[in-house]
């Protein structure tokens, strides 16, 4: 250009260039690649790195030249659009969603299918099309599983692993852990071809092992935890041989997902799967169970191994059961070690150390009998009927185990029972030695050895009457030696004698028993005591028989009679009996001739009485308070004598007891118009005297009087019901039932507080038959299953006393459908048994009129029936009204002053 100046002073002169539109411009290009490839079991892992460089203009799209059997999987740039791979083309189109101008990368995944390992496999280069200018790195990675092995290829140069980019080896680190770079090269041209060699590599599994092999005549037993540490290459699968005989009881380990087995030409291989590739140090515990075995030569000891193990290790303890004899035959690869060593102090055991994974032994294998000696106590009780033993017998078993014993018990024996731990069955030998005795067979669940307690139990019939026996002893079979003591004890009316004892008894001292012998024996002494010098003896025995002391059931503390007598020559009688019961249930009485029974209560509960013939029976209910006396109280009435113009001439007789009686006192009412003129009989008059004129009874004063006598009731009721509850509390329920009975009976007038002592009455029932059911079939299935649980005194079969903590550990073992169960069959055994007759009626009367009281009486009277005969005389009357021709219950009531009988809620009693 030529510029020409003005004459200025400050001229200058400026340019600017063109501004350029890389739009309007071709693209040029530069491409730097980085290729990788991971070869694996049956796929090469292909990752490319490309960077693209722009000279000029701008690109919105990159097309790669994909190599033969490169199959793309992913592809990811900024900016990216879309992408889309031919396979037939082998072209990889990259769109962008806008153009381009400045330096960007692209991403991309491939994979190439391979078989498994080793491989040996051709990849090629990805290359960027149209590009003006392109270079790269290739390198080989593989992970611990791989190994490379060579890597060939032309136009490949190779160059040190540090001037690899590491643009792609960290992503590749955290997508597959464990990935090494291997091989590293340079290439100029694209099309270069590299030929990759790869094998797997071989895990290092190592084995320490500890195997315990029991041997038993019933059961071997192959016991193994193991050890394993891989390294180099995780598993997925271990396997071992099963030995010959043996099978598979369990497998475990935290690594393995499942176990199974199968048949190959190597014999039953079990495959232990894993969940996944495992690698390190895991643990295994293998079970094996065989049939037994007694005697063997040069057995082979079986034993676990691992077939992938490079190398094992451990120890294996070999331990017989008791009465087995091991001799080691030949032995290679392993060493013999002191069992002490291993912490193992047990007789017998044989241990050694493992040199080497494929180790055999052998061994010779003897039996060795057992060596028993049993000291027996054996407890004789003659009762009227029966002859019981009860014998314990103590086993000490050495050398050997036994799984059965034999005893030689008296044929004739009956109810016979074992008893002992781990006992299975028992059964009497089918071959009957002779008449006399028999040969029982006591089968265990296992074998035993050491000291073991057996027990026996068993009745032999006694003759009616019979007055000499024969005490035949126990034989324990299959042993070396017995000995020990025989005790004989008379029980019920018999006395024991014994005039010639065999040679094969010797006197000794019950003391002299050892405490051992003597566990679950009831007797604490005997009328003799023998030790054993010969298990077989026959032991003659005489009885005597003696009668038994007659005792009275009951006793009668006094007796009060009270008689209102008409003046046509009616009585009415009241007649009071204090007596104990003890263990009488009915109390029998005659009535005099003519006389007429009208109701009685006890406790001053009302009962329903019964005859039997000319007798009348009444209930007795024992005292809530053990020993203290129960007022038994009844009506009669009857005609005593006849009026003749002015004197009366009576014939006063007693009712007649079942029982003797003592302190009897009989209290006579008659008009005042009569005076005594003379008595006879067996009691004495002890005093004659005025009844004054009572008070005339209204209807307020009645309902006075009838309230007091209620809330007497009412505080009699509350007594019983809280003496019930302590008797409960301290373990008497036979007591506090008496107790809530009593409360039950006198509080009929008090609806409230009669419904509380019914429900807690009926509780108390239908846990006492709760009690009884359990005992009852504790006791039928064996006393053992129900011994921890159930009252001491229940299963003696004493007092049914036991706690309420008692109760509930003898219900709460039971089922919820065995007590729902045993709860309906104790409802229907209540109801059948008691049935509540309701039959509320009160008899009052009141004459207010003057009287004459007589009163007899005797301090001791031993006879069953008391009578009194009286004459008397008219005297002089004045004012005397009409009214006092009284009726027979008026009469009584009038000069007693208002006397009242109430029949409430009378109970039927039914069998």
């Amino acid at each position: 250009f030529a510029l020409v100046l003005a004459p200025v002073n400050d001229a200058w002169i400026g340019w600017q260039p063109r501004s350029r539109d890389t739009r309007h411009e071709k693209a040029v290009y530069y491409a730097e690649l980085t290729q990788l490839y991971v070869p694996g079991a049956g796929v090469i892992e292909g990752w490319h790195y490309a960077q693209i460089r722009l000279a000029q203009g701008e690109l919105n799209e990159v097309i790669f030249d994909v190599p033969a059997n490169l199959t793309i999987t992913d592809v990811s740039a900024p900016n990216l659009s879309v992408w889309r791979f031919d396979p037939t083309l082998r072209k990889l189109r990259v769109g962008m969603s806008r153009a381009l101008a400045k330096p960007f990368a692209i991403l991309v995944k491939s994979q190439t299918a391979t078989g498994p390992l080793p491989i040996d496999q051709s990849v090629g280069l990805l290359a960027v099309n149209n590009a003006a200018g392109q270079v790269g790195l290739f390198g080989i990675a593989t992970g611990s599983e791989v190994q490379l092995d060579d890597v060939k290829g032309d136009g490949l140069t190779p160059i040190n692993l540090e001037d690899f980019s590491g643009v792609l080896l960290e992503p590749l680190a955290n997508a597959n852990s464990g990935v090494v770079l291997r091989r590293a090269f340079r290439y100029l041209n694209a099309s270069a071809v590299a030929g990759l060699k790869a094998s797997a590599v071989e895990p290092d599994v190592r084995v320490e092992s500890q195997q315990t092999l029991s041997l038993g005549e019933d059961r071997t037993v192959l016991a193994a935890n193991l050890n394993v540490a891989i390294t180099r290459a995780g598993v997925f699968k271990l396997r071992f041989v099963l030995p010959n005989g043996l099978d598979v009881e369990s497998v475990s380990g935290a690594a393995m997902s499942h176990w199974t087995e199968l048949k190959t030409d190597e014999g039953r291989v079990v495959t232990m799967h894993m969940k996944s590739r495992t690698e390190g140090t895991q643990q295994f515990a293998i079970s094996l169970t065989g049939s037994g075995l007694r005697t063997a030569q040069g057995w082979i000891v079986p034993k676990i191994r691992l077939l992938e193990a490079a190398k094992e290790r451990g120890q294996t303890l070999i331990v017989p059961e008791q009465g087995m004899r091991l001799q080691v035959g030949t032995k290679e690869g392993v060493t013999q070690l002191d069992p002490l060593q291993s912490g193992v102090r047990q007789k017998g055991v044989l241990a050694f150390r493992l040199l080497q994974a494929d180790w055999k032994l052998t061994l010779d294998i003897e039996r060795v009998d057992a060596w028993t000696q049993v000291t027996s106590l054996q407890h004789v009780v003659i009762n009227e009927a029966l002859i019981r033993t009860a014998a314990n017998f103590q086993y000490e078993i050495e050398n050997a185990g036994v799984k059965t014993l034999r005893v030689r018990l008296p044929a004739a024996a009956e109810s016979v029972r074992f008893r002992g731990d781990q006992l299975a069955d028992f059964l009497p030998h089918p071959v009957q030695t002779n008449d006399t005795v028999r040969d029982w067979e006591i089968k265990l669940h296992r074998r035993v050895s050491g000291k073991y307690l057996l027990q026996v139990n068993y009745a032999v019939p006694l003759a009616e009457k019979a007055t000499e026996t024969t005490i035949q002893g126990i034989e324990v079979q299959e042993v070396n030696l017995q000995r020990g003591f025989v005790t004989l004890q008379s029980g019920s009316r018999l006395q024991a004698r014994i005039d010639a004892q065999p040679l094969a008894l010797q006197p000794a001292e019950w003391q002299s028993i050892p405490r051992v012998l003597q566990q679950d024996m009831a007797a604490t002494s005997a009328d003799y005591t023998y030790r054993l010098v010969e298990p077989v003896f026959q032991l003659p025995v005489h009885l005597d028989r003696h009668e038994a002391t007659k005792l009275l059931p009951a006793r009668v503390n006094s007796v009060g009679l009270t008689s209102a007598i008409s003046d046509d020559g009616m009585m009415l009688t009241q007649v009071r009996v204090s007596i104990i019961p003890g263990d009488k249930q009915l109390l029998s009485l005659a009535l005099p001739a003519n006389a007429k029974f009208w109701f009685a209560t006890v406790g001053q509960n009302s009962v329903w009485p019964w005859r039997e013939k000319d007798r009348v029976l009444i209930p007795l209910e024992q005292h809530s308070k053990t020993g203290e006396p129960v007022m038994v109280e009844f009506v009669y009435s009857g005609a005593v004598g006849s009026a003749k113009s002015k004197s009366l001439n009576l014939a006063l007789v007693g009712p007649k007891f079942d029982l003797p009686l003592e302190n009897i006192s009989w209290q006579v009412f008659l008009n005042q118009k009569w005076a005594v003129r003379n008595w006879s009989g067996s009691l004495q008059l002890q005093t004659q005297s005025d009844v004054p004129q009572p008070v005339t009874v209204d209807v307020e004063s009645y309902v006075r009087q009838e309230a007091g006598a209620q809330k007497e009731k009412t505080r009699e009721a509350e007594l019983f019901l809280s003496t019930a509850n302590t008797l409960l509390a301290n373990g008497d329920p036979e007591q506090a039932r008496r107790a809530f009975q009593n409360a039950y009976g006198l509080s009929q007038h008090d609806q409230a507080f009669n419904e509380d002592a019914r429900v807690q009455l009926h509780n108390l029932k239908t846990q006492q038959a709760l009690v009884g059911l359990n005992v009852r079939q504790a006791k039928v299935a064996g006393e053992s299953g129900a011994a921890a649980v159930t009252p001491r005194n229940l299963r003696d079969g004493q007092a049914a006393g036991y706690t309420q903590q008692e109760a509930k550990q003898l219900i709460d073992r039971n089922t919820a459908e065995d007590n729902a169960v045993q709860m309906r069959l104790v409802e229907r055994l209540i109801q059948q048994q008691e049935a509540v007759v309701a039959s509320p009626s009160t008899i009052h009367a009141t004459v207010p009129e003057q009287g004459r009281k007589l009163t007899f009486a005797r301090a001791l009277q031993v006879e069953t029936e008391t009578d009194l005969k009286i004459n008397l005389s008219t005297v002089e009357i004045r004012g005397v009204s009409s009214r006092l021709k009284i009726l027979l219950l008026t009469g009584i009531l009038a000069v007693l002053g208002g006397l009242r009988w109430s029949m409430n809620g009378l109970y039927k009693r039914n069998a």
